[in-house]
């Protein structure tokens, strides 16, 4: 046991992510998302992701394996499981936003770009 710090900090088009931990067993990140602004609608052939809202508003946009289109929009508290191959996108509604997700291990190539 030791206490360290995160062993990874991503600039993104959208804000940033915080990796806290990825292994075999599972990844734990937090995602920052500024106001209006989007991250890439995408999916994941082998991660399950959870989310929850630790800050903010988001809007999130699902398509579901039937090609239906869903918004859900999220605010602080609020927690939200994405199945693997889940097409999903954020979209920053308040000025920023903090999500914190849970999932199985992140794998760079594992995220396929819609």
């Amino acid at each position: 046991m030791k206490i360290s710090k995160p062993i990874k900090f991503k600039e993104k088009s959208w804000g940033h992510e915080v990796w806290i931990h990825n292994s075999d067993k599972y990844c734990g990140k937090i995602l920052v998302i500024e106001a209006r602004k989007s991250s890439s609608l995408h999916y994941h052939k082998l991660k399950d992701e959870t989310f929850y809202i630790q800050e903010g508003k988001i809007l999130v946009k699902v398509i579901l394996k039937d090609n239906i289109e869903k918004e859900f929009e999220m605010n602080k508290g609020d927690v939200l499981d994405i199945p693997k191959g889940t097409k999903h996108q954020f979209i920053g509604i308040a000025e920023k936003s903090e999500i914190f997700e849970v999932s199985t291990e992140h794998f760079d190539d594992d995220s396929i770009y819609v």
